[in-house]
């Protein structure tokens, strides 16, 4: 019988190869009727068309399961006991939120009680308020590219969730610190346009969720128009918070003391902002990733802020807001998430933590704890240059990573969602520890 006719019950063939070992014959045997079989299966699939190839994909995995004598579970499940999931998820939802509570709780100094305040304040907010705004937010549905990494049964998820969670960190920080800001015109300057710069990326980010909603494709506001209005949002901020805070900068950077460099500073920070919203951007692919990454940043630059080299309390007060509300948001975003924060979130998220940091000289300590959001950008570098440099010298473009960023690489090497945000949560607090210890 050939190799297309063979049935799929059908045992393999009996051996018949003389002069060989019977169990070495027998295992070439099953070798060439598991490739027969695969083809046939390959055939039947291109018969019955693409909807055939759950049916088949979940008759293989019952064989393999009926030999192996396990029970096989529904289709896409994970494995282990429904006791090991729950756990799983309520780690993944509520672990770090409690971690970084500890970390403030143990480090907030003298600003441990009102840290602590401002932490729970946002996050239990964000919490609450996301439990009537997700559902409400159903028809706001994410569209996945053809071409990235296969997410399918995430298809029809929320998204735009960080239009109710970045609004309630932003204007609880602004509460909790305007009582020590108004005393300081510069403070008070830096603070406000903070969240002026915050808001004004998120809008940009709105408007690049909401047409990917009506177009019902990938593509948004066009790349060169959204870094365009990240741009002029950065030279606004820099303008406005440079100027009238730029006496505590100097302090804190002394190489900024002539003029020269602060013209240099001045416009390194409007990269520094338009690339660091798009770092986090570029990490937000796996539930739960980015915010989680976003709340260890902020806490830690806000314990930096608070400390007297800075002498900033006040921003503090806002970078711990900001970190509780992206944890409360994790409430609804870990894996699996039943909402995405969308651009909306993530260029919001990533304005603040630069716009934060330049405004204030903390740029050091701010580069450390971001480092896993520009590794993330960095890796989608090098897979562009890499790849346009040999197309160009070669004829065929070649890639560094399997798929960027490097998160969607580990993904195509077969590591789980929960494997990569537990791996790069631990970076980033092993950074956060990094720049508790270190004299930044």
């Amino acid at each position: 019988m050939g190799a297309m006719g063979m049935a799929r019950g059908t045992k393999p063939p009996s051996c018949g190869l003389k002069g060989v070992p019977s169990m070495v014959a027998r295992a070439v045997a099953v070798g060439r009727w598991g490739r027969s079989h695969r083809r046939w299966e390959r055939s039947a699939v291109e018969r019955i068309g693409g909807g055939g190839v759950p049916r088949l994909c979940e008759a293989r995995r019952r064989r393999v399961h009926r030999h192996s004598g396990e029970s096989p579970g529904p289709v896409g499940s994970q494995g282990g006991s429904s006791a090991d999931v729950l756990v799983s998820r309520m780690l993944s939802r509520y672990g770090i939120a409690v971690l970084l509570g500890l970390c403030l709780l143990a480090g907030g100094g003298r600003m441990q009680l009102p840290a602590l305040e401002c932490f729970l304040a946002s996050w239990s907010l964000v919490a609450v308020v996301g439990g009537w705004a997700v559902p409400k937010m159903g028809r706001l549905k994410q569209t996945f590219q053809e071409d990235g990494p296969e997410h399918a049964r995430k298809e029809g998820t929320p998204t735009a969730g960080g239009a109710f969670f970045v609004p309630i960190g932003v204007l609880v920080g602004l509460c909790f610190a305007w009582p020590l800001v108004a005393r300081v015109q510069a403070q008070r300057t830096v603070a406000l346009a903070v969240a002026c710069c915050t808001f004004s990326c998120g809008l940009v980010g709105l408007a690049d969720d909401l047409l990917i909603i009506a177009k019902r494709t990938n593509k948004g506001v066009s790349p060169r128009l959204k870094l365009s209005l990240q741009l002029v949002a950065s030279f606004a901020f820099c303008a406005v918070a440079l100027l009238s805070n730029y006496r505590q900068i100097s302090l804190a950077l002394p190489l900024l003391a002539g003029q020269a460099m602060g013209v240099l500073y001045s416009a390194s920070s409007v990269v520094v902002i338009a690339g660091e919203s798009n770092a986090v951007n570029l990490t937000d692919g796996i539930d739960g990733l980015a915010s989680g990454l976003f709340a260890i940043a902020a806490v830690g630059l806000g314990a930096t802020l608070a400390s007297p080299r800075y002498s900033s309390p006040g921003l503090a007060l806002m970078c711990w807001s900001m970190a509780g509300a992206a944890c409360g948001f994790l409430a609804h975003n870990g894996n699996p998430a039943k909402i995405f924060m969308g651009d909306t979130g993530s260029l919001a998220l990533g304005a603040f933590l630069a716009s934060t940091a330049v405004g204030t000289g903390c740029v050091v300590p701010f580069l450390l704890l971001t480092m896993v959001f520009n590794l993330e950008m960095l890796s989608v570098m090098l897979q562009v240059g890499y790849y346009k440099w040999t197309r160009a010298r070669c004829g065929e473009g070649r890639r560094i990573f399997k798929m960027a960023p490097f998160h969607h690489h580990l993904e195509q090497c077969n590591w789980s969602e929960g494997g990569i945000v537990l791996a790069f949560y631990a970076s980033g607090i092993c950074l956060l520890a990094g720049n508790f210890f270190l004299p930044l």
